[in-house]
């Protein structure tokens, strides 16, 4: 059973690095594509969580919200009346991770791909991108202090955030927080 999925991928104090886009985010290069092929059209290369997986055929459909009746691409999702998982709002399941994942280079929302999280001790079910490419891991996913590595992938691409994730500070895991175009945003949007 597919997760309905929501916002963007990462946990820390915006102090993380990006899935690989190609350029240089806050001075440091980006990882770039870690995939590819052999001679027999099979993928290659591994980020830690596993080869490249497929992407969905048929993502799961964006969800819409009851206030305004949109899926909040790209906003913060994990604040108080939203998801927090200690100040929900009305019907909201509580999120511990949540972004939006985008085609490389644009606003265009990248659907059906998998999103992967491992800690030292746990390694979190994948979550695929839903049509709006917006992602999310359950509340309590993860518990106490944790670093954790992260990427996203559909073959024959696999982009793994180039710094682990750490436990704690303002807006973890919310990733659209830090991954955003916007001002104030640390680094460049997820893309894929």
């Amino acid at each position: 059973m597919r997760i309905a999925l929501l916002t963007s991928l990462l946990l820390t104090a915006c102090t993380v690095g990006d899935t690989g886009t190609g350029a240089t985010n806050n001075g440091t290069p980006d990882a770039g594509s870690s995939g590819g092929s052999d001679s027999g059209g099979t993928p290659t290369g591994t980020t830690g969580l596993g080869a490249c997986v497929n992407k969905e055929a048929s993502p799961p459909p964006a969800y819409q919200h009851k206030a305004g009746g949109t899926s909040n691409a790209g906003a913060n999702c994990i604040v108080a009346q939203c998801h927090a998982n200690n100040a929900k709002g009305v019907d909201a399941p509580g999120f511990q991770f949540a972004g939006t994942v985008y085609l490389t280079g644009t606003t265009n929302p990248a659907a059906g791909v998998t999103v992967r999280l491992k800690s030292a001790d746990k390694t979190l079910p994948p979550v695929v991108t839903d049509t709006d490419g917006n992602f999310y891991f359950p509340a309590m996913s993860i518990s106490g202090t944790f670093t954790a590595i992260t990427d996203v992938t559909g073959c024959p691409t696999v982009k793994p955030m180039i710094t682990s994730l750490q436990s704690g500070g303002p807006g973890s895991g919310s990733c659209n927080l830090c991954h955003t175009a916007a001002a104030g945003g640390t680094t460049t949007p997820i893309y894929y």
